[in-house]
């Protein structure tokens, strides 16, 4: 609470100036975060309710504060702070979202969120929306591509999910995702030590097993992960995830409860990276020429595999 003003969101951002290997559509850093927080300001202005937005800025110059300040300026549900933190990098840039919404102990809803993604203007609304049902802890924004890929995301066959519907789209559970995502406070007091787990080293995809448990109870899964590493075999990451899991969430893994995880479909909002951009991400891309979307669908596809 801060001046009398409750805020049902709080939203922890973190920026880096540096453009990623993978990243799509834009050149510079600058230009894609200018573009990402135009996006955020206007799905937030549709949210339409009180939101405390820290900006955790890593390294950045003087163009990025003066951005921020200037988006938001106008929108007076928008509580902005903004952090300058001196190069500290991917991992404690993390464990500082932690800590900021650990201290957002008035806020019903806590969304960590990073720098590049484009969001649909009904995004928040979606989420909070979908939230309010007892049965759903996390919800990420993003429907990403591994769901569809069969070397990737179903590398051991076919996996079932659950479906609901709501006014804003289908949601469907999924085993992991990337590090944009909210939840409540509740769930997020119940599980903030397996949330931290990424700031001390595990990998985004082994955070999220230690969440939604899939696959890290099942013996064959773990002895054949442990016989391929054993004998250095050549497997994909998420083939060792549920041992990784177990490394890095020990007997955490047996004293939490199972937690699920939703994302939507189609996508509320596109990751601008060639590892995760969603089908139909050129919806949200309209300022792009036909040339460059012709691009994307070829990143796109080329990347999936339907089966």
């Amino acid at each position: 609470m801060s001046n009398g003003v409750i805020y049902p969101l709080t939203i922890a951002h973190r920026v880096c100036p540096h453009l990623a290997s993978t990243a799509v559509v834009y050149e510079s850093k600058f230009d894609m975060v200018k573009a990402t927080t135009q996006s955020l300001a206007k799905a937030l202005q549709k949210f339409a309710q009180p939101v405390k937005l820290v900006v955790v800025l890593d390294g950045c110059s003087s163009d990025y504060v003066d951005l921020f300040n200037e988006t938001f300026a106008d929108n007076k549900e928008i509580s902005l702070t903004i952090e300058e933190t001196p190069s500290i990098g991917n991992f404690a840039t993390y464990a500082r979202q932690v800590e900021i919404l650990k201290s957002a102990t008035t806020s019903e809803y806590l969304y960590f969120s990073e720098d590049d993604y484009l969001y649909h203007p009904d995004a928040f609304l979606a989420m909070t929306d979908i939230l309010k049902r007892e049965d759903v802890d996390f919800v990420t924004p993003l429907d990403h591509p591994d769901r569809y890929n069969h070397a990737n995301g179903n590398v051991r066959g076919p996996k079932m999910a659950s479906l609901r519907i709501t006014k804003y789209g289908h949601w469907r559970t999924a085993d992991t995702s990337c590090l944009t995502f909210m939840t409540t406070r509740k769930i997020f007091n119940e599980t903030v030590d397996i949330l931290a787990s990424y700031g001390k080293g595990a990998m985004d995809g082994t955070m999220w097993l230690g969440i939604t448990k899939e696959e890290v109870f099942k013996l064959g899964a773990l002895l054949s992960a442990i016989f391929a590493f054993v004998f250095r075999l050549d497997r994909p990451f998420i083939f060792y995830m549920p041992l990784c899991a177990w490394k890095h969430h020990g007997l955490r893994l047996l004293t939490t409860r199972r937690y699920s995880l939703w994302q939507p479909i189609p996508s509320m909002a596109v990751h601008l990276s060639n590892m995760s951009l969603p089908f139909n991400a050129e919806r949200f891309l309209s300022f792009l020429s036909n040339e460059q979307i012709e691009e994307l669908k070829k990143i796109e596809y080329n990347y999936l595999e339907i089966s």
